[in-house]
């Protein structure tokens, strides 16, 4: 879903996406903090960003007061600025009534525009004075941008009537936001951790609440086509979803079709054995590593700078906070001269709603299988990876789990 946000974005002005603004889009779930870009889409990001356009445009409505030699407080509050927009209104319209009577001067509207101080500060003149026509439609666009402050103006005014924070992230989310993307991959949603086992086996309390609601029969709207990935990497994740097929795009682009230079396959799983006589250690409790897997992803790492592969297009993931840290530790010993980091190291769980085109997946455990055994961990493992998947662990410990075998077979 970040990635979805990401390609929708585009950080031009006042923080426009594509066809709808900035201040209609709302992110729900977990993962919203890393997203790939300096706004926050929150609901509480979303509300701070409206109270700071709020005091944008207010200032702006203070100073266009100034050059109608209106009072400064019409840039006090939204309600002020709407009565102020009385006044810009009226100016307008005696404007168009002049222009009507004086089309054949080209340069009337040049000098008789009444907001043409407001825009002074513009990069380039907004007239020409050789066109009646082109200096007209210049006029028509000032004017929307200042209906456009009034509408935002207005939207805004909710959020300085509502005092508590918890109001109007209340009503940003009922009213304001018009696109709410929220994670509900049921399939794949983390994992409630419930230790008493009565309660996980018994009551499965460790479901969400949206898996719960599709038990129990609430009516929804299932996709079932994906995206992401090459059709032969769908297929480490796609038996957990009833019919999960392609998009047609998938099947079509050149860029799925093309094998990945250096490799045999386009997904592959890594047997790494003992290193330095030592598989999976802990050097203090909960914090797993396993040092021959860290060496083993980042030569291939190296390897694939090498090639040419871009830095950013290959992310590093395992499922433990021990072995990421010690990933980065071999990265920043060995990948020097120019190769540089990858895009991410991190854990699996923390790049849910990711993706990238190349993953090189560390899976740590030798002893036992660990809390992979959870089948929603592994379709999130799986399925982060667009054109090329690289698994390392211990091929005999994983393909001997009975949860697992339809990823490892």
């Amino acid at each position: 879903m970040n990635n979805i946000i990401e390609y929708l974005l585009i950080y031009i002005g006042f923080c426009y996406v594509r066809d709808v603004p900035a201040r209609y889009l709302l992110r729900l779930g977990l993962g919203e903090q890393e997203l790939a870009t300096n706004l926050d889409f929150s609901r509480q990001g979303r509300v701070n960003a409206m109270l700071v356009r709020r005091i944008e445009l207010l200032t702006e409505v203070e100073r266009h007061a100034n050059l109608l030699n209106q009072p400064e407080d019409a840039g006090y509050t939204c309600a002020t600025a709407g009565y102020f927009w009385l006044h810009v209104y009226s100016r307008w319209e005696q404007f168009l009534a002049a222009c009507e009577q004086n089309r054949e001067k080209p340069n009337f509207v040049k000098d008789r525009f009444s907001f043409q101080e407001f825009f002074s500060e513009t990069a380039k003149p907004i007239f020409t004075g050789e066109s009646f026509e082109a200096d007209m439609r210049s006029a028509m666009g000032c004017f929307r941008h200042l209906k456009t402050m009034l509408q935002e103006l207005e939207e805004c005014r909710p959020f300085e009537l509502l005092k508590s924070t918890a109001d109007r992230a209340n009503y940003l989310m009922t009213k304001q936001a018009k696109i709410v993307a929220m994670t509900c991959t049921h399939a794949a949603l983390k994992r409630k951790v419930i230790k008493n086992m009565a309660f996980q086996n018994y009551s499965h309390m460790d479901q969400s609440l949206f898996t719960r609601f599709v038990r129990l029969g609430i009516p929804y709207i299932e996709l079932n086509a994906q995206g992401r990935a090459r059709p032969s990497i769908a297929m480490l994740y796609n038996w957990r979803y009833r019919d999960l097929g392609d998009l047609p795009y998938v099947q079509r682009e050149e860029i799925f079709h093309k094998a990945n230079a250096g490799f045999s396959y386009e997904y592959q799983l890594v047997d790494v054995l003992d290193y330095n006589g030592k598989g999976e250690s802990a050097p203090s409790p909960w914090f797993y590593q396993n040092e021959g897997e860290a060496e083993y992803v980042v030569s291939v790492y190296i390897y694939m700078r090498l090639l040419g592969y871009p830095a950013n297009k290959i992310s590093i993931l395992t499922t433990y906070n021990g072995q990421k840290l010690l990933i980065r530790d071999v990265i920043n010993r060995q990948c020097t001269n120019g190769i540089g980091p990858p895009s991410k190291v991190t854990t699996v769980g923390k790049f849910q709603g990711q993706q990238n085109d190349y993953i090189l997946l560390s899976l740590v455990c030798t002893r036992f299988v660990g809390h992979l055994r959870d089948v929603r961990r592994l379709v999130v493992a799986m399925s982060r990876a667009r054109l090329g998947q690289y698994v390392f662990c211990r091929r005999s410990l994983f393909e001997q789990c009975y949860e697992l075998q339809p990823t490892f077979h």
